[in-house]
């Protein structure tokens, strides 16, 4: 695990999920996590957790609540 990259993926990661990163950065990301198994693991986590979130419902306000505020 080289902990400088390991560390610099796991504050980037979220762009790359985004599809927010350069995609010279994405090539070196996926080859390091290829190799690393701590950074293949929060990624498959990460990935895991935001389909989670995308497929869950959207919780919505009564009209109780709506005109109170």
């Amino acid at each position: 695990m080289d902990g400088d990259l390991c560390t610099w993926i796991f504050h980037h990661l979220s762009e790359y999920l985004d599809r927010e990163m350069q995609s010279e950065v994405c090539v070196q990301l996926e080859e390091h996590v290829k190799e690393c198994s701590s950074c293949r693991a929060l990624l498959h986590t990460m990935r895991g957790t935001v389909d989670m979130v995308h497929t869950m419902p959207q919780a919505g306000m009564s009209e109780e609540c709506l005109s109170r505020i």
